[in-house]
C-alpha cells in the first residue's frame, strides 16, 4: 500500500536538473513529472502537469503555521545557484518575493538565497521568518555560476506547512 502524504506536506515543488535527458519523480498526487532543465540566467519557476486542474509544482499553502522547504543542492559544473520564494493571494496575478530563513550557521534572511558549492551535494533547510504564510507558493531559481550542465548539478526543494 502506498504511504499518504502527512496533512500540509506539499512533496517535490521544485526540481530542476542539469541531466540530459530530464529525470521524473512522482508528486504528491502520484503523477509522474518531469525536472525542468536548470537556467543559467535568470529565476525560471517549474511548472508540472496539471491533474484535476492543479499544478503541484504551485501549491496553495494559506495557513497559520510556518512553511518549511527542504533543498538539496547538486554541483558538479555549477558553483551557485540563486532561490527565490515567491507567493500570491488566488485573486492576484503577478507573484511577489518572501524571505526565507536559511537554517544554518549563519543564518540569513533574504527574499533571495545563494547557495554555493563545489564537487558536493548540499542539504539546506529554509523557513518562512513567521508563523503565517500565504495564498500560494512557488519557487523560482537558476544557477548564476558554472555551467549547470552536468548530471550532478540539480535543485530540488520539497515543502511542508506545519
Amino acid at each position: 500500500m502506498a504511504a499518504f502524504p502527512r496533512p500540509g506536506d506539499f512533496g517535490i515543488i521544485y526540481a530542476a536538473s542539469g541531466d540530459v535527458p530530464l529525470p521524473t519523480y512522482v508528486d504528491v498526487k502520484g503523477v509522474t513529472q518531469s525536472y525542468i532543465a536548470i537556467d543559467t540566467s535568470t529565476y525560471t519557476e517549474m511548472t508540472t502537469v496539471q491533474t484535476a486542474g492543479v499544478d503541484t509544482s504551485k501549491p496553495y499553502a494559506g495557513y497559520s503555521g510556518g512553511l518549511t522547504l527542504s533543498c538539496e543542492f547538486g554541483f558538479a559544473a555549477a558553483t551557485e545557484y540563486k532561490i527565490k520564494l515567491q507567493c500570491k493571494r488566488v485573486e492576484e496575478t503577478l507573484w511577489r518575493d518572501l524571505q526565507i530563513a536559511l537554517q544554518a550557521d549563519p543564518g540569513t534572511i533574504a527574499a533571495a538565497q545563494t547557495v554555493t558549492g563545489s564537487a558536493e551535494t548540499k542539504a539546506i533547510v529554509f523557513q518562512t521568518a513567521s508563523v503565517f504564510t500565504v495564498q500560494q507558493i512557488r519557487i523560482v531559481a537558476y544557477a548564476s555560476a558554472g555551467a549547470a550542465d552536468d548530471a550532478g548539478d540539480f535543485i530540488l526543494v520539497r515543502g511542508q506547512v506545519i
